[in-house]
């Protein structure tokens, strides 16, 4: 069964650049109602402006997934003038690469689980009760491969995406008994600036299209009744 994505409240965190960006993209061509969150403001505007213009209703709203009081700040602004979420796609993130155990430091630590456990746990906590609540809903939290198996120079990451993956997990387990459906996504290397940023010289050919995952959540998300094992993995190579 396939249902009408029109008009369906859709938040998009880390909405600003990369995969984020392409989910926002790929749910306003569905002309659902989009709400681009990020931190960094001329970026979301920039969006927002090419959706609107576009037909789009489409909203930006400045926030650090991070901050637990950002996103509690975030809630209260999302249930006051919009309502509760149809879907909400958790695309925040931030890599890093060291060579050798030592060189992690760590505030590296603190700000790699910040960024890629922490941000999904405060989305999570503060947005799935009223969704559960309602009965109905799609969550899909973006990992990374590296949380499922182990690579070289990628201890940190790795281990705060696996945290993710379990924390995402769990809860999809709770949450399929009161009518939401989340999905845990665990990509290879992606074309993105996040990418290119932790390695410039990255082949190309190896990565996978984030359009192409954007385009898996929105396929997932108008197909409620069908379900996948997760994590789920879109294929590529690895490191």
């Amino acid at each position: 069964m396939k249902v009408e994505l029109r008009d369906k409240l859709v938040l998009v965190v880390g909405a600003s650049r990369g995969l984020g960006e392409c989910t926002a993209r790929a749910f306003a061509d569905e002309k659902a109602q989009v709400v681009l969150v990020a931190r960094t403001k001329h970026l979301l505007d920039d969006i927002v402006d090419d959706l609107q213009g576009k037909g789009t209703t489409a909203h930006a709203i400045v926030a650090d997934a991070t901050s637990e009081s950002d996103v509690k700040k975030l809630a209260a602004t999302i249930a006051q003038k919009m309502g509760v979420p149809d879907v909400i796609a958790t695309c925040v993130g931030g890599s890093l690469l060291r060579e050798k155990i030592e060189q992690n430091s760590a505030e590296d630590w603190s700000r790699t689980y910040a960024a890629n456990a922490a941000a999904q746990f405060y989305i999570m906590r503060e947005f799935l009760p009223p969704m559960m609540d309602r009965q109905s809903g799609a969550i899909f939290n973006v990992t990374s491969k590296v949380g499922v198996h182990g690579v070289a120079k990628a201890g940190v990451y790795g281990a705060s995406k696996a945290a993710a993956i379990h924390f995402s997990e769990t809860y999809a387990s709770e949450a399929k008994q009161n009518g939401v459906k989340i999905t845990t996504l665990a990509p290879g290397p992606m074309d993105t600036p996040m990418r290119w940023e932790a390695t410039p010289h990255f082949d190309r050919k190896r990565t996978v299209d984030p359009d192409d995952v954007a385009s898996l959540m929105v396929w997932i998300a108008a197909h409620p009744n069908v379900a996948f094992d997760t994590p789920l993995i879109p294929l590529s190579l690895m490191y």
